[in-house]
């Protein structure tokens, strides 16, 4: 029994210290690549212990088919899973992005356009008497619009 699990823990052991190896080389592309990286090595490791220990257990040739037949159709399913997810995870990345984006441009918009008609009555103010009431209310607006400008480029 303690042959068995030096076999899994060996082959396992290996498996992931080579996953680890090109999660660290190929997961600085982006975090689809990284996730179905990662999703692959776990796939690996289990196959890879699973294999190493039904190969030392002296199992039939049609027993160590099915196993190997099982492995094979699971490893296929969970790699096409992640698969999926990395590139749902991808697209929703992708989204948030744009979002964003459009967030930004509408907030910048909105205060360009705040600004044209905060410049007209600050004009229309400056010959009036200071300390009329509408120049504190102006200047707020004027403060508010500054505000939506540095929200914009956050």
């Amino acid at each position: 029994m303690t042959d068995l699990v030096s076999l899994a823990i060996v082959g396992t052991g290996v498996t992931g210290l080579l996953g680890w190896a090109l999660i660290r080389l190929f997961g600085r592309r982006s975090e689809a690549v990284t996730l179905f990286a990662l999703s692959a090595v776990t796939v690996a490791a289990m196959t890879a212990g699973t294999l190493t220990v039904t190969s030392a257990m002296y199992l039939s040739g049609h027993d160590l088919l099915v196993v190997m037949i099982v492995l094979i159709s699971g490893a296929g399913v969970s790699l096409l899973t992640a698969w999926t997810l990395s590139r749902q995870v991808a697209a929703a990345k992708r989204r948030a992005l744009a979002r964003e984006t459009a967030r930004r441009e509408l907030i910048a918009w909105v205060s360009a356009d705040l600004r044209v008609p905060l410049s007209s009555l600050r004009r229309t103010l400056d010959g009036l008497a200071d300390g009329h009431p509408l120049r504190s209310d102006l200047d707020r607006l004027a403060a508010l619009a500054d505000d939506l400008v540095e929200i914009s480029l956050s």
